[in-house]
């Protein structure tokens, strides 16, 4: 006994992670994620104020060309977003380590890095960028979606705040320290410290544990006394075999397996009747091509995924979520050159322009805590109607002076209050809707839940905000002039806001009977 107890101890030393609770609590994986966010993040902006002096001088592009280079660049990595986001969100409600994809994604980032970094032609800068998307669109689904696992359930949309607070401050800060850099250091120093946040990603990643893993281990833990103190105190015994019994007594002929008894009545499918009854030259029959168009008919509208996408309160925010991501794009491809032609500013200055648009983010957790508390309904509807007003304010800006640069800062600042509280809210909602869905129908969104999928819908309704927002933003701006793009945004931010006010939560009507049904019933029972 004494002795299976100490090899009891040892053993659970050796098997027990470093620092479990740690690397396993809740803060620790927001951290990680956060982290994680913020480098993609830093990365996809820190290039705002590079790209257009940078595009001129590094890679020989023509000053009249620079707006449509800057929109597709931007652009294509939100196409790399849009197609890994539903291939990797597929993958990850169907393995147990997530983590490991995690991982794998910081080293393909830090291989489309090092392409931009060193690039002296267009392909290759490109290529750098959607590769740079499509690693965005892991951590988006993978990483936010084990933030939600570890989380409380009444506390998803507060964590997942301050997992994604980091994203809204770097969008916003990437391009103030990204001026800065490049004006006082140059091109390569950018790329210099978006290689060592990367190194630091690589550190917390194989860190992390998830929350599977800790309820194996305390599994493992729980039986591993009973285990091996049997294993230490067993004693050679002659091996009895025992008879089988009639049911399952069977004589065994090679591969073949004869059953006795009452296993002389085997038991056949109508399927292998069938298949054995038709020639295999009717495989490709007519009926049998209908049948399998019934079948993975059948087995995508029973898909996690496709039952999210039928969810008319998820499609109500994917297009919240896709006029958010558009109001935050319209400036990375905008405002540089638009301080460069009206201010004469250096990348420098275009640069700390964007700190207006960073201040709001400090709040975004505080966002998220109240759509826990209140729902998404108003939050959403109240962060896109703030940004109705700026953006048509935005063509009073149309001169040098110092009362035009504080007019535009003052505008930025609400459009980034605006849009902090809606993403926040957005981005809680999709966690809740996966959460009811599974409480409403147990096992119908898989063995492991449809977080990540959930997160699938975020990431692709994101990704087409930046890719439809950077691209009007760049035209109207080109074309139309500031003011009209102003115009544009506001129209679309009134439209969300409209939409969000109706259909997020759920029909409004329906919500508005639910309350008072609820309320009579209380009333009844009191």
């Amino acid at each position: 006994m004494a002795f299976g107890r100490w090899l009891n101890r040892c053993l659970h030393c050796m098997s027990t992670p470093w620092l479990l609770e740690a690397r396993s609590s809740a803060w620790f994986v927001v951290v990680a994620v956060g982290v994680a966010v913020f480098n993609e993040s830093w990365l996809y902006a820190v290039v705002s104020p590079v790209y257009p002096t940078a595009l001129r001088d590094r890679f020989g592009v023509k000053p009249e060309d620079v707006q449509n280079w800057v929109d597709w660049l931007f652009g294509i990595e939100a196409a790399g977003l849009m197609v890994s986001s539903p291939i990797f969100g597929y993958i990850s409600d169907r393995i147990a380590k997530r983590k490991r994809l995690l991982v794998w994604s910081t080293v393909v980032l830090l291989g489309a890095h090092a392409m931009q970094c060193f690039a002296r032609h267009m392909a290759l800068l490109v290529l750098g960028r959607f590769l740079q998307g499509g690693c965005a669109g892991v951590v988006w689904c993978i990483g936010l979606a084990l933030v939600a696992d570890t989380a409380e359930s009444n506390r998803v949309g507060q964590m997942l705040g301050y997992a994604s607070a980091p994203y809204s401050a770097a969008v916003a800060l990437g391009p103030v320290l990204g001026g800065i850099i490049y004006e006082k250091a140059g091109y390569y120093a950018v790329f210099g410290l978006g290689f060592g946040l990367i190194g630091l990603q690589l550190v917390l990643l194989p860190l992390l544990i998830e929350e599977k893993d800790v309820k194996q281990q305390g599994q493992r833990n729980g039986s591993s006394d009973s285990e091996l103190v049997s294993q230490v105190q067993v004693v050679e015994k002659p091996e009895v075999k025992k008879v089988p019994t009639t049911r399952s007594r069977k004589i065994e002929t090679g591969v073949f397996s004869i059953p006795l008894g009452d296993d002389l009545h085997p038991t056949t499918s109508k399927e292998s009747t069938l298949s054995a009854s038709q020639p295999s030259g009717d495989r490709w029959s007519t009926s049998s091509l209908l049948s399998s168009g019934r079948s993975i008919k059948r087995r995508i509208s029973k898909s996690p995924l496709w039952i999210l996408i039928k969810s008319r309160r998820l499609q109500a925010t994917c297009l919240a979520n896709i006029v958010t991501a558009m109001i935050l794009a319209s400036f990375d491809v905008t405002l540089p050159l638009f301080a460069e032609e009206i201010f004469a500013w250096t990348p420098l200055g275009s640069g700390l322009l964007f700190l207006a648009l960073a201040v709001p983010t400090v709040l975004q957790p505080l966002w998220g805590r109240l759509a826990d508390k209140y729902g998404t309904r108003f939050p959403v509807f109240t962060g896109l109607l703030l940004c109705v007003a700026p953006y048509a304010c935005l063509r009073l800006v149309n001169h040098k002076s110092v009362a035009q640069v504080v007019t535009l800062c003052s505008l930025l600042f609400f459009i980034g209050l605006g849009a902090s509280l809606s993403l926040a809210a957005t981005m809680a909602d999709f966690s809740c809707v996966a959460n009811e869905k599974e409480r409403k129908s147990p096992g119908s969104m898989g063995k492991t839940g449809a977080l990540a999928q959930s997160y699938v819908l975020f990431n692709t309704s994101w990704g087409i905000g930046e890719l439809v927002g950077s691209n009007i933003a760049g035209i109207m701006r080109q074309g139309n002039g500031w003011g009209i793009m102003g115009w544009c945004f506001a129209a679309i931010c009134g439209a969300g806001a409209i939409i969000a006010l109706l259909w997020c939560e759920g029909w409004i009507v329906d919500n508005a009977s639910r309350r008072q049904r609820e309320r009579k019933e209380a009333y009844s029972s009191a």
